[in-house]
This record gives structure tokens, C-alpha cells and sequence, in this order.
């Protein structure tokens, strides 16, 4: 297992949240598109990212704002078969 911070793709993090889709209560796909959420988290979010080879197991993801001193973490997700 490998930690990384921001090198996943937007095709990695739709992968890794649709595999995680029915761990979210209520599923994430009932109130986000997966695939614009995952783009979104890659343009605008800071990411924590683990890595079995190229594989997205898990994911921290959160918006930083310096100038109001803000942080909000916005997604939390493990892969089932490695929770």
C-alpha cells in the first residue's frame, strides 16, 4: 500500500467511488452524479489518496480556503474489500 497526496485521476476516483457508491447511507449515486463529483474533487479538493499498485483503495478529500482559515472535508471512503 502506497500513500499519495493529489496524483489520482478523475477516472480513478469515479472507479473507486462507484465502487464505494453503496457503502454511503443513502447511496452517493441517489444524490451526486459520480462521474461530476469525481471531476470535482480532482479540480477543486486536496487529496489523500491509498493505492494498491494502481488500484484507488481510499480516499480524504477537502476544500481548503487559507483566507478564511477554512477547511471541510468533503468525502471519506474505503474500498469494502480493504475496510
Amino acid at each position: 500500500m502506497d500513500f499519495h497526496l493529489n496524483t489520482s485521476s478523475i477516472e480513478q476516483i469515479s472507479t473507486h467511488l462507484k465502487a464505494c457508491d453503496a457503502l454511503f447511507v443513502p447511496k452517493l449515486s441517489s444524490y451526486v452524479t459520480i462521474e461530476s463529483y469525481a471531476e470535482k474533487l480532482f479540480n477543486k479538493a486536496e487529496r489523500i489518496e491509498c493505492f494498491e499498485e494502481n488500484e484507488l483503495l481510499a480516499l480524504l478529500a477537502f476544500y481548503v480556503n487559507l483566507d478564511k482559515n477554512f477547511c471541510f472535508i468533503t468525502n471519506v471512503s474505503v474500498d469494502e474489500k480493504w475496510s
